[in-house]
């Protein structure tokens, strides 16, 4: 098995695409490595705002199973999806709430090529809410939310 050393998801795309590429780890090994890794850390970094760990691990395990002579340039390699690039499969609300339950029925085409290249969307990440048109002055803490 793997030591914290070499846990997968330590890995660089570089690494991990090398390593997948020469058959040393599957993509399911790395996103479940990844997956363990999220649950454990996300509570406090918050940097998921959409993460379907079936979903990852279903996707992971058709990735295995492609030949690799038919493999793209990013087989495997894991990428996380800004709340604000539309795909199909998950809910983009631009880190605000008037967009929630927003089920784009297209991908961007970023996320085409990506899917072509054979890469692994993980799911969103988190965005920040769209400023506000209300001035409300220079603030001490950059976390205070405007009222307006």
């Amino acid at each position: 098995m793997y030591t914290m050393a070499t846990e997968p998801y330590r890995l660089s795309a570089t690494q991990a695409s090398a390593k997948i590429r020469a058959g040393e780890l599957t993509v399911e090994e790395y996103a479940r490595s990844l997956l363990s890794h999220i649950e454990e850390r996300d509570p406090v970094v918050k940097a998921w705002e959409y993460l379907d760990p079936d979903q990852v691990m279903a996707r992971a395990k058709e990735l295995d199973a492609i030949p690799p002579e038919k493999r793209g340039p990013l087989h495997g390699v894991a990428i996380a999806v800004k709340d604000v690039i539309y795909t199909k499969d998950m809910p983009t609300q631009h880190g605000s709430p008037i967009y929630a339950g927003d089920a784009p029925k297209v991908d961007a085409g970023s996320i085409i090529v990506l899917r072509q290249a054979g890469a692994l969307l993980l799911g969103r990440s988190t965005k920040s809410p769209p400023p506000t048109l209300e001035d409300r002055g220079r603030r001490k803490n950059v976390s205070e939310e405007s009222l307006g």
